[in-house]
């Protein structure tokens, strides 16, 4: 593994014990053009947001935020903080990205972190237990297929968290 997704994995590990006070990202419409000409956010075909980045505002102020890296071909996961905030404008007609508070996601003290690796050693996936559901985070990207249908591309380009069934027992 490279020395530099090594620490990575530490950087997203040592998340736990931090407390999650607020979720937002800047999210990624899954598709261009949706029924009503505008962009589509979600569609009941797949269970998870699509993002560019996911923050995480910590009980000391600090922003930690999710994001993804390329590694030749692939994508993979990372941790980087205290970004500036999006200087995206929302409300811009047409435009497949908004910056948005993502109240799908629990606020609450990081009691585990798993770090999943693809084959060729990127950081796939991020497993964070808050209180008593988990949140998975993974590398890829949604794609919208010819005959309309979407399809969930793993390590590419965005963060995907799914929203579907989080809880845990006990926790």
């Amino acid at each position: 593994m490279v020395d530099w997704v090594k620490q990575q994995v530490e950087f997203l590990r040592s998340l736990q014990g931090w407390t999650i006070v607020a979720w937002s990202g800047v999210e990624m419409a899954v598709r261009e053009v949706g029924l009503d000409g505008l962009p589509q956010w979600h569609d009941p075909a797949v269970s998870s947001l699509q993002l560019d980045r996911v923050d995480m505002l910590l009980s000391g102020g600090q922003v930690a935020t999710i994001a993804t890296y390329l590694n030749y071909v692939t994508w993979g996961l990372c941790r980087r903080d205290n970004l500036p905030p999006s200087k995206l404008a929302n409300g811009e007609p047409g435009c497949i990205f908004r910056n948005r508070r993502l109240v799908e996601l629990p606020p609450g003290e990081i009691s585990d972190v798993d770090v999943g690796m693809d084959v060729g050693g990127d950081i796939a996936s991020v497993r964070l237990s808050v209180g008593r559901e988990d949140v998975l985070l993974q590398a890829g990207e949604i794609y919208e297929d010819n005959d309309g249908s979407l399809r969930v591309v793993p390590m590419d380009e965005c963060v995907l968290v799914d929203v579907g069934c989080r809880s845990r027992t006990g926790g």
